[in-house]
């Protein structure tokens, strides 16, 4: 019988002339990752049969958890960190930083038995992440993803020595982007009610996005929010300017997700946000590099720059340690005046 002829097991498929088992994201909640089969067909065919039957027996309920496969591999390494300890203990939010990473990694380098993946193999690696993305992202891809997954094998005693130790990623400059006020106002203005109004709150609270996505009405008393940041586990509660109150007020309802999609009737989901974000960004002619993690920064700024404490910054944003501070609150001429004033003020106080 020809090859042409002969009907291949689901999920199995031929790339660059050699063969591979491919699961769906369905089975891949199951347990199962990518297994390269070789180039005999006969054999490919003969195991993706037998990895298929894993799968009904595993959707059969036959068996708790269908076995990891693809035994040695970085697929197989992500799936056990995944279903670990050490990744249901991070929060939500990272955790789903860290999945959405991961999934890239997968789908790039699943194949790759990690015991053999080296130093240079790292290194190079990563220079092609600089060649491709931003400085930010391709130091998040490593620290999100090659580093956490080197000091879990580490750790489980999978590999003997962790590739990552002092790995050296370049460092990137601190964002200071603020914005101000007529760029506040002009994005307001080219944006759909649901993305103005998170803008909005975003500048009055000083949150993170992620936060401001999931508000709920039950957590609006009419005049201040109450939450529990995502990322950080700190509880807050933070009024809003009075304009900003009575938009609220003025469209309240008992109950149910406050930001919701014009489009869809639904919260946004983080990626769709940030596309739709960077569209009104856009129509409102304002900068590219202006991010809505720099509203975060912004209220932080401001606040100091009004003379709050950075205990008092802290109560507003969340931020856990004073040294945090340091990183979201720019400097400004309004805090250099304000500073000399006080210092001129002592010393002439001292003179008495």
């Amino acid at each position: 019988m020809a090859v042409n002829h002969i009907k291949l097991p689901s999920r199995l498929r031929q790339i660059n002339g050699k063969y591979y088992w491919r699961p769906t994201k369905a089975v891949k909640a199951l347990g199962f990752a990518q297994v390269p089969l070789g180039n005999d067909l006969n054999t490919a065919i003969s195991e993706a049969r037998r990895l298929n039957l894993e799968v009904d027996a595993a959707r059969n309920g036959l068996v708790a958890r269908a076995p990891i496969v693809g035994s040695g591999t970085v697929a197989e390494l992500i799936h056990r960190y995944l279903l670990s300890p050490k990744f249901a203990a991070l929060k939500p939010a990272t955790q789903r930083d860290y999945r959405n990473i991961l999934n890239e990694i997968e789908n790039r380098a699943g194949h790759i038995r990690y015991a053999s993946i080296s130093r240079k193999d790292l290194k190079e690696t990563y220079e092609k992440l600089l060649n491709s993305r931003s400085l930010a992202a391709a130091n998040r891809i490593m620290r999100g993803g090659w580093f956490v997954l080197q000091s879990y094998a580490f750790d489980a005693g999978l590999i003997q020595s962790r590739q990552t130790e002092n790995f050296g990623l370049k460092s990137t400059k601190p964002r200071r982007q603020l914005w101000i006020r007529n760029q506040l106002d002009a994005f307001i203005k080219h944006a759909p009610q649901s993305i103005g109004l998170a803008v909005k709150i975003a500048y009055d609270c000083g949150q993170r996005q992620a936060d401001i996505l999931s508000l709920d009405w039950s957590q609006w008393d009419g005049n201040a929010f109450k939450l529990t940041q995502s990322k950080t586990g700190q509880s807050i509660a933070v009024e809003v300017s009075k304009e900003t109150a009575k938009i609220l007020n003025a469209i309240r309802l008992p109950a149910g997700p406050m930001i919701v999609s014009e489009a869809t009737g639904k919260p946004y989901l983080a990626d769709n946000f940030r596309h739709r974000f960077d569209e009104c960004r856009t129509k409102a002619s304002l900068p590219e590099d202006l991010q809505f993690r720099d509203l975060r920064r912004t209220v932080a700024t401001e606040l100091g720059n009004s003379g709050a404490t950075d205990d008092q910054i802290r109560a507003v944003t969340g931020h856990k340690t004073r040294g945090s501070i340091h990183v979201y609150v720019v400097p400004t001429t309004n805090m250099a005046k304000a500073a000399q004033k006080q210092r001129f003020k002592a010393a002439k106080v001292a003179k008495k």
